[in-house]
């Protein structure tokens, strides 16, 4: 019988957060309600299903004249509107959004339309902090480096397949020779509890590219993202199950993510 020790977990976000499911919302998804600061999500397949064939041609035609670089500059409330479509009865969700102009929005990953933490990207969180924790302190940056040194002489024309051999090589330094043998096979992370939807809301994202920036501040700016996200300074319940073994505990688990955490915050103050 296997011996393990169950943790409820309380997860708390520090600043807005993002764990995308790969879809978006286009300028056709959705209403945006300046005084209400409100974005209504709408079955846009239902206002279809209730429109006749001229209002249908209309919409087709008003979308084709104002779709320019993979962006709609119409304004789908405004059509609605002047065709007397009663948009409001074909709500599916809403969300908090101070602005959003004409973009999409990337949408949180959810579950019948409730957002969560899937317990795969918590799990994949903590492997990246007990693998930073293992060659930094754990005295394997030494055997690392000798394992990657192998590959520079290889053509730098395949360096996308340096990378993946060089990372499947630290990994088994790490984790195991295989998923046998891997010692996050003794680690289980539920998904978490589901976010209330007053927890949620639209915010637009940038991404800098620090060092680019350092040189100069126009080249490192990425394109804005409009995306839904977690509200900082929230919490939400999820629960650890951790087989005992001789690798490693809860406790060294959690003196990784500290770890990891520290250093990569004293990393971008230095950047």
């Amino acid at each position: 019988m296997l011996d393990y020790n169950k943790y409820k977990v309380n997860i708390r976000t520090l600043t807005p957060v993002h764990i995308g499911s790969g879809e978006k919302y286009s300028q056709l998804d959705y209403v945006f309600d300046k005084n209400k600061k409100k974005v209504f999500i709408i079955d846009f397949n239902k206002i279809i299903a209730n429109s006749g064939q001229e209002i249908i041609d209309n919409l087709t035609r008003e979308i084709k004249n104002k779709f320019d670089n993979n962006r709609w500059n119409g304004e789908v409330n405004e059509f609605f509107r002047s065709y007397k479509i009663d948009w409001e009865d074909c709500i599916v969700n809403e969300i908090l959004c101070n602005s959003i102009g004409k973009n999409e929005i990337h949408q949180f990953v959810s579950s019948l339309g409730r957002r969560y933490i899937p317990g795969s990207s918590i799990k994949g969180a903590l492997r990246t902090c007990f693998l930073f924790d293992r060659i930094s302190g754990g005295g394997l940056k030494s055997e690392a480096e000798d394992r990657i040194r192998k590959f520079k002489d290889l053509n730098p024309k395949e360096l996308p397949k340096i990378k993946k051999y060089a990372d499947d090589e630290i990994c088994r330094l790490i984790f195991g020779k295989d998923a046998y043998e891997d010692i996050f096979k003794n680690l289980a992370v539920s998904d978490s509890e589901f976010y209330d939807n007053e927890y949620i809301e639209v915010i637009r994202a940038q991404s800098y590219n620090f060092k680019k920036a350092r040189k100069d501040t126009s080249k490192g700016k990425v394109v804005d993202q409009y995306i839904e996200a977690v509200k900082e300074d929230n919490s939400i319940g999820t629960e650890i199950t951790l087989i005992n073994n001789e690798k490693f505990d809860f406790k060294h688990l959690i003196e990784s993510v500290n770890n990891f955490s520290q250093e990569l915050i004293d990393k971008e103050i230095e950047l």
